[in-house]
């Protein structure tokens, strides 16, 4: 495809959190570039830049500080900074109301918007259930997007870390697992006090490394103190990304940390407390079997909602329902089918 002027085509594309979905557009804008000879600039929060240093012909531009609603002022400075770039499409992947006032004041592209399936998600989130299935993955809407502006996508899975044709017993060190205890919300983190103990069973066995924000890291000191753990919260963020790359399994709850490992091809068990794989969230290219999730006719209305925003009455403690035995053993299932102990 070429652009009007004859140049090679530019597609400006926005994703500006949150940040388990930006993670998830990186497969679909690596697939992307690499089967079209294309340019992308990205909108999307600074901090995430890292994630896209292995994608080609791509140049992220950080959101400024003044850039959120009501401020419609500080989107309309900020957008007015867009206006010298130049491009041909424009790739809206999340669809709200800062990406539509871009859309807007810039208005000078051809637009493809992402369908988020709103209406089908409400349905499966909605109590008592109509029908229960799975919906598209994010990365499948996210590649409608281009194929609708005429681009070739075919999602292209990261390449799984462990190959079973090859797979070696890893000798010389411990077997490196990641720890990813919490989310943005709390309907979907496990309890902590059942998190350490999924640690006192594997500290031993396994090498550890804690993943979470600085501000949290309170909430882990007594780990720290307790067991052999790697803490990589006080990290940069471009360094957390080489330790969960090195990785041979990450435990993660649905947040950004899984998504990050499935994109290195690293094997992810994730705990899901009110929301489900269904909606579309499961990181990329994992088994179902590597899902653990609460017992459906206990807690029927689950999911609760897309992001976990929403915990009923009685479902405070659902989590409680995964014991910490039932994660172990599915940590040492996936480390064993892998030939990896």
């Amino acid at each position: 495809m070429i652009s009007e002027s004859g140049n090679q085509p530019t597609i400006l594309v926005l994703r500006l959190s949150s940040f388990g979905d930006i993670a998830l557009t990186v497969p679909v804008l690596k697939s992307l570039t690499t089967q079209n000879d294309v340019k992308v600039i990205l909108i999307t929060s600074g901090r995430v830049a890292p994630l896209f240093d292995e994608v080609r012909n791509l140049k992220v531009i950080p959101i400024s500080n003044s850039f959120k609603l009501p401020n419609i002022i500080g989107v309309w400075k900020f957008t007015r900074k867009l206006k010298p770039l130049q491009y041909d499409y424009t790739a809206d992947l999340h669809d709200v109301l800062r990406t539509k006032a871009i859309r807007l004041f810039l208005g000078k592209s051809k637009t493809k918007i992402i369908d988020k399936g709103r209406g089908m998600k409400k349905k499966l989130t909605r109590y008592p259930k109509e029908e229960f299935r799975r919906l598209k993955h994010t990365t499948e809407r996210y590649a409608e997007v281009f194929h609708d502006l005429g681009f070739k996508l075919d999602l292209e899975l990261p390449k799984p870390k462990f190959l079973e044709s090859d797979n070696k017993n890893i000798i010389n060190r411990k077997i490196r697992v990641g720890i990813a205890p919490l989310s943005q919300h709390a309907g979907k983190n496990y309890p902590l006090d059942l998190m350490e103990k999924v640690i006192e069973f594997i500290h031993k066995e396994y090498q550890l490394y804690l993943f979470a924000s600085p501000k949290k890291i309170k909430r882990f000191k007594k780990w720290s103190e307790k067991f052999e753990i790697t803490d990589t919260t006080q990290l940069s963020f471009k360094t957390q990304l080489v330790h969960i790359n090195d990785l041979d399994l990450m435990l993660s709850m649905d947040s950004a940390n899984g998504h990050i490992a499935a994109n290195f091809g690293v094997p992810v068990v994730t705990i899901w407390g009110v929301t489900h794989p269904f909606l579309g969230f499961q990181p990329i290219g994992q088994p179902d079997k590597n899902q653990i999730l609460l017992d459906q006719k206990k807690f029927p209305r689950v999911p609760t909602s897309v992001y976990g925003k929403i915990v009923p009455d009685g479902y405070s403690k659902a989590m409680r329902s995964i014991s910490p035995e039932s994660i172990v053993q599915r940590i040492k299932s996936v480390l064993t089918d892998l030939n990896l102990q």
